[in-house]
């Protein structure tokens, strides 16, 4: 019964803030927000392009489009997750 109970808890606490959990997430490494939101793809394209700018950044200290590509992960997730939670 108490798993139960907790389980309950988590369910809702899940589709209370799943849309800033999916921010979060977006904002401690790109994709894994989209990756909570189950959109793989997207998520898995996202980390990729992610680690080629890590690559940039280093051979040509290009921070731009690094910033570019995690503010749109964090925005993404998070629009995607109001859009879920309805």
């Amino acid at each position: 019964m108490n798993q139960q109970v907790q389980g309950d808890f988590l369910l809702r606490f899940g589709s209370k803030y799943r849309t800033i959990i999916a921010a979060i997430l977006s904002l401690c490494w790109t994709g894994f927000g989209q990756l909570y939101n189950k959109q793989y793809i997207k998520g898995l394209s996202l980390l990729g392009l992610q680690v080629f700018n890590a690559y940039l950044i280093l051979a040509a200290n290009m921070w731009f489009f690094y910033i570019f590509v995690a503010a749109f992960a964090v925005l993404d997730a998070y629009i995607v997750g109001l859009k879920i939670k309805k």
